[in-house]
């Protein structure tokens, strides 16, 4: 059996068997044919032939025309399949033609705006850098100028304070100097004279023996707690209490009158200069035990 094509359609010729055994070695092919085609896919319509010359359904002369027009349907699907391939492939080059134009149309736009985006990068670049150097420079001529300002107004304050100490000590100098003119003045009005100390030894000598007197005259008591049933229960010699009464008082108006204050002598006047030199001066211990 020979297969052919005409005008790209399948023509199929049996060549004439010389001898029946020719014959017989001709549809042992096409058996083996369709039993291989039958084995790959027993649902073909080769599986079928198969399954009817098996049953004895069909003759090998009727199996091989239904083999050869099952192979002009099986051709004419290969030709369309074939030329449905070819128009794909065809569409694919188009395609693909098509997008590498468009990869290199893009990739051109891409350079360019990426140059374009590039060299406005660098141009704010510079620009900010221009500008923080300018920042930076201003700000170093702030900083000298604030501290040229700083430092003149140091010295200035500085030649103020200067200024203000001189002028106050020059005036606490003239308030002294006024302060003692003052006073050599209201001492020379002050027809005041001082005790000297001949006659305050004498003072008090004299006091010592107004002790002794007073000490032996008989006392009244006027209501003080110092009656004579008192001084006998202290002491059994009632002139050596009494002097000592009279000493205790004494120098307990001495203490708290003129030793413990300067001022207390001088009565309601005395009070006011004592009240002004305590918060003046509150830090005292022994003016501060006097109080």
């Amino acid at each position: 059996m020979k297969w052919a094509t005409f005008r790209g359609k399948p023509v199929h010729k049996l060549r004439k068997a010389k001898s029946q055994r020719e014959a017989e070695e001709y549809l042992n092919q096409i058996n083996l044919i369709i039993s291989k085609t039958a084995e790959h896919d027993p649902a073909t319509v080769f599986g079928a032939i198969k399954h009817a010359e098996e049953g004895r359904e069909l003759s090998p002369p009727d199996s091989v025309n239904l083999l050869a027009e099952e192979y002009r349907k099986l051709h004419n699907s290969y030709v369309s399949l074939k030329r449905t391939h070819d128009r794909l492939e065809s569409d694919c080059v188009q395609k693909d033609r098509y997008i590498a134009g468009v990869d290199r149309l893009h990739a051109g736009e891409l350079a360019t705006e990426r140059s374009k985006s590039e060299r406005l990068l660098k141009e704010a670049k510079d620009g900010y850098n221009s500008d923080i150097a300018m920042l930076e420079q201003r700000m170093k001529e702030i900083e000298a100028s604030s501290e040229n300002r700083m430092a003149l107004q140091k010295n200035q304050h500085d030649a103020q304070i200067a200024s203000l100490k001189r002028s106050h000590k020059h005036r606490e100098e003239q308030l002294k100097k006024d302060i003692q003119s003052r006073n050599r003045a209201l001492v020379a009005r002050d027809p005041f004279k001082p005790i000297n100390d001949d006659e305050i030894k004498a003072e008090f000598s004299q006091l010592v023996v107004d002790v002794e007197e007073w000490a032996r005259v008989e006392w009244e008591f006027n209501n003080s707690p110092w009656t004579e049933e008192v001084q006998r229960e202290l002491s059994d010699a009632p002139k050596r209490l009494k002097k000592h009464i009279l000493l205790d008082t004494i120098w307990g108006v001495l203490h708290d009158y003129i030793f413990c204050s300067p001022f207390r002598m001088l009565g309601q006047e005395g009070e006011t200069l004592e009240r002004h030199w305590s918060e003046a001066f509150p830090g005292g211990t022994y003016w501060t035990m006097c109080l």
